[in-house]
Protein backbone atom coordinates (compact mmCIF):
# COMPACT_ATOMS: atom_id res chain seq x y z
CA UNK A 1 0.00 0.00 0.00
CA UNK A 2 2.89 2.27 0.88
CA UNK A 3 4.22 2.19 -2.57
CA UNK A 4 1.18 3.06 -4.44
CA UNK A 5 1.60 6.20 -6.85
CA UNK A 6 -0.50 8.17 -8.85
CA UNK A 7 -3.02 6.54 -10.88
CA UNK A 8 -2.58 3.30 -8.83
CA UNK A 9 -3.38 5.18 -5.71
CA UNK A 10 -6.07 7.29 -7.24
CA UNK A 11 -7.60 3.88 -8.13
CA UNK A 12 -7.24 1.95 -4.67
CA UNK A 13 -8.79 6.03 -2.97
CA UNK A 14 -11.31 6.14 -5.05
CA UNK A 15 -14.76 6.35 -4.03
CA UNK A 16 -13.72 6.86 -0.52
CA UNK A 17 -11.27 3.92 -0.55
CA UNK A 18 -13.86 1.46 -1.20
CA UNK A 19 -11.93 -0.78 -2.70
CA UNK A 20 -9.87 -0.94 0.87
CA UNK A 21 -12.85 -1.27 3.16
CA UNK A 22 -12.24 -5.43 3.53
CA UNK A 23 -8.64 -4.89 4.34
CA UNK A 24 -9.29 -1.61 6.50
CA UNK A 25 -11.65 -3.52 8.44
CA UNK A 26 -9.68 -6.29 9.37
CA UNK A 27 -6.53 -4.35 10.19
CA UNK A 28 -8.90 -2.87 12.68
CA UNK A 29 -9.96 -6.04 13.87
CA UNK A 30 -6.30 -7.26 14.28
CA UNK A 31 -4.65 -4.56 15.42
CA UNK A 32 -5.21 -5.14 19.61
CA UNK A 33 -3.91 -8.98 18.51
CA UNK A 34 -0.59 -7.99 16.95
CA UNK A 35 2.63 -9.85 18.23
CA UNK A 36 5.08 -7.99 17.08
CA UNK A 37 5.18 -4.09 17.62
CA UNK A 38 6.85 -3.44 14.51
CA UNK A 39 4.12 -4.86 12.58
CA UNK A 40 2.24 -2.02 13.93
CA UNK A 41 4.64 0.25 13.29
CA UNK A 42 5.02 -1.02 9.61
CA UNK A 43 0.63 -0.69 9.49
CA UNK A 44 0.84 2.49 10.55
CA UNK A 45 3.68 3.86 8.20
CA UNK A 46 1.75 2.37 5.39
CA UNK A 47 -1.05 4.21 5.76
CA UNK A 48 0.93 7.33 6.52
CA UNK A 49 2.26 6.94 2.99
CA UNK A 50 -0.90 6.51 1.39
CA UNK A 51 -2.51 9.07 3.26
CA UNK A 52 -6.19 8.29 3.01
CA UNK A 53 -8.95 10.90 3.57
CA UNK A 54 -12.55 11.26 4.47
CA UNK A 55 -14.21 10.08 7.57
CA UNK A 56 -14.32 6.19 6.71
CA UNK A 57 -10.94 6.54 7.56
CA UNK A 58 -10.92 7.80 10.72
CA UNK A 59 -11.53 3.89 12.70
CA UNK A 60 -8.05 2.72 11.52
CA UNK A 61 -6.25 6.03 12.86
CA UNK A 62 -8.28 5.68 16.18
CA UNK A 63 -7.10 1.90 15.82
CA UNK A 64 -4.09 2.93 15.28
CA UNK A 65 -3.58 5.51 17.70
CA UNK A 66 -5.11 3.10 20.51
CA UNK A 67 -2.74 0.22 20.21
CA UNK A 68 0.32 2.39 19.47
CA UNK A 69 -0.29 3.87 23.23
CA UNK A 70 -0.81 0.71 24.65
CA UNK A 71 2.39 -0.72 23.55
CA UNK A 72 4.23 2.53 23.31
CA UNK A 73 6.70 1.10 25.73
CA UNK A 74 7.59 -1.99 23.79
CA UNK A 75 8.68 0.82 20.39
CA UNK A 76 12.22 1.13 19.71
CA UNK A 77 13.61 4.42 17.67
CA UNK A 78 12.70 3.12 14.50
CA UNK A 79 9.24 1.78 15.18
CA UNK A 80 9.05 5.71 17.46
CA UNK A 81 9.41 7.18 14.83
CA UNK A 82 7.75 5.48 12.07
CA UNK A 83 4.72 5.71 13.87
CA UNK A 84 4.83 9.61 14.83
CA UNK A 85 5.67 10.46 10.91
CA UNK A 86 2.97 8.49 9.67
CA UNK A 87 0.62 10.39 11.71
CA UNK A 88 2.33 13.93 11.02
CA UNK A 89 2.75 13.11 7.16
CA UNK A 90 -0.98 12.42 6.77
CA UNK A 91 -2.23 15.41 9.32
CA UNK A 92 -3.79 13.23 11.61
CA UNK A 93 -3.93 15.13 15.26
CA UNK A 94 -3.12 12.45 18.04
CA UNK A 95 -1.85 15.35 20.55
CA UNK A 96 -2.23 12.22 23.62
CA UNK A 97 -0.02 9.71 21.08
CA UNK A 98 2.69 12.57 19.99
CA UNK A 99 2.59 13.28 23.93
CA UNK A 100 3.24 9.71 25.05
CA UNK A 101 5.61 9.00 22.36
CA UNK A 102 7.95 12.55 22.94
CA UNK A 103 8.08 11.47 26.03
CA UNK A 104 9.65 8.15 25.26
CA UNK A 105 11.69 9.87 22.61
CA UNK A 106 12.91 12.46 25.08
CA UNK A 107 13.60 9.62 27.22
CA UNK A 108 15.50 7.31 24.99
CA UNK A 109 17.12 10.29 23.27
CA UNK A 110 20.65 8.93 24.30
CA UNK A 111 20.70 5.86 23.03
CA UNK A 112 19.73 6.54 19.06
CA UNK A 113 21.68 6.52 16.78
CA UNK A 114 21.87 8.92 13.60
CA UNK A 115 20.02 7.41 10.35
Amino acid sequence: LGRARGADRARLLGGDGERLWGLRGQTVQRLPTFSSVQGLANIAHAVGKLRPSGSGWVIIWNALEKAALERAMELKPQELTNTLWAFASAGIAAPQLFDALAALAAEGASTFNAQ
